[in-house]
């Protein structure tokens, strides 16, 4: 994360939450625990699993409520996509340069006549019945 740029969007987003510290899992029965935006300012935690309630029922509104500005945030991950793209193209093509460089050499080291043996012994072998034998 050394790109300026997307240090200073996730300073800017971090300056402005202000969703309440929680549990990665559950307390209640164990499952994740995600961040949800009411709108685009406003958010809550709470238990992804859909029959747990916590923290609607044992913490106060202030408790688990706070502020997350949903327009920054998508802007650091389409900044991190960027970023991901950029880099991962450039190892995509090296990736593939090196692969077709080393598939030619392992062509060029078969010789036109072991090519051709190894088509004559494909085409030599006996065909077996494949149909089970009455009886």
């Amino acid at each position: 994360m050394s790109d300026p740029k997307l240090s200073d969007l996730i300073r800017d987003y971090k300056s402005t939450y202000t969703v309440p510290k929680h549990p990665k899992k559950c307390p209640v029965c164990g499952h994740k625990v995600g961040v949800y935006h009411m709108n685009f300012t406003e958010a809550f935690f709470q238990c992804s699993n859909e029959d747990c309630v916590w923290p609607l029922t044992s913490l106060k509104p202030h408790e688990f409520m706070g502020q997350s500005d949903v327009r920054k945030l998508v802007k650091i991950q389409v900044e991190k996509r960027k970023i991901k793209s950029s880099t991962s193209s450039s190892n995509d093509s090296a990736f593939d340069s090196s692969y077709e460089s080393s598939t030619k050499s392992d062509n060029e080291d078969l010789s036109h006549e072991k090519r051709q043996s190894t088509v004559k012994s494909a085409t030599n072998v006996p065909l077996t019945n494949s149909t089970p034998e009455k009886s």
